[in-house]
């Protein structure tokens, strides 16, 4: 009968020997039994496809840029693309014009990018809620380059909202900066816009008019 490393806790003391074998028992009557390693399998090429993205270089945003814009180019990019997600992005401006950009990495899921003039910084996720993070990233960024507004865009999930959905939402630096409210992860604002969706048949069907009521909690 083969013994299994946990019976020979419960059959007496053990000790591993130089031939790969358990002894079990006292010194007058010892039972040996062979020693079974762990088998580990590691599979190559079967790793899992990444999901399709839009990138923040995707969207079409130059010169001035205002809350619509960046919907509008969010509709194109997505129309373009239905089945890849639009990454929440921060947009930070000053004067209208984009001064830096906080963004998730598509290469790296749990990687924050921070696009300001001077380079391309990153920062991990670790554990930490994604969206969470990209506010707090975005507060600092925006106070380091002395920004005058910020926009917040993104794709919500019929699981994370009541039907699928593209959003942009704006803030002034003063707004931006105010605690948040208890359980929030974006500051309130009334300016912004969300426009749900459906793909059907590698197809977006765009919903009614866009919404201009757009708030996380």
């Amino acid at each position: 009968m083969w013994l299994t490393k946990a019976s020979l806790f419960l059959y007496g003391t053990h000790q591993k020997c130089r031939n790969k074998r358990y002894l079990i028992g006292n010194r007058t009557q010892i039972l040996a039994a062979p020693c079974r390693p762990k088998r580990y399998i590691f599979r190559q090429g079967n790793k899992m496809p990444k999901a399709a993205t839009i990138r923040i270089e995707d969207l079409e945003l130059e010169g001035d840029v205002r809350l619509w814009d960046v919907m509008r180019a969010a509709l194109q990019a997505k129309d373009s693309a239905p089945r890849a997600c639009l990454l929440p992005a921060v947009l930070i401006l000053k004067s209208n014009e984009i001064v830096a950009r906080v963004y998730q990495s598509s290469e790296e899921p749990r990687t924050l990018l921070v696009s300001t003039c001077t380079g391309i910084r990153k920062i991990g996720l670790n554990w930490y809620d994604a969206l969470l993070l990209l506010y707090r990233t975005a507060v600092l960024t925006l106070q380091k380059v002395e920004g005058t507004s910020v926009i917040l865009f993104g794709e919500r999930t019929a699981k994370e909202a009541d039907r699928a959905m593209l959003y942009a939402m704006k803030w002034t630096a003063r707004q931006f900066l105010q605690p948040l409210p208890r359980g929030a992860k974006f500051p309130e604002t009334n300016d912004s816009i969300s426009q749900p969706f459906f793909v059907e048949n590698e197809k977006v069907c765009w919903l009614s008019e866009a919404n201009t009521a757009v708030q996380f909690s």
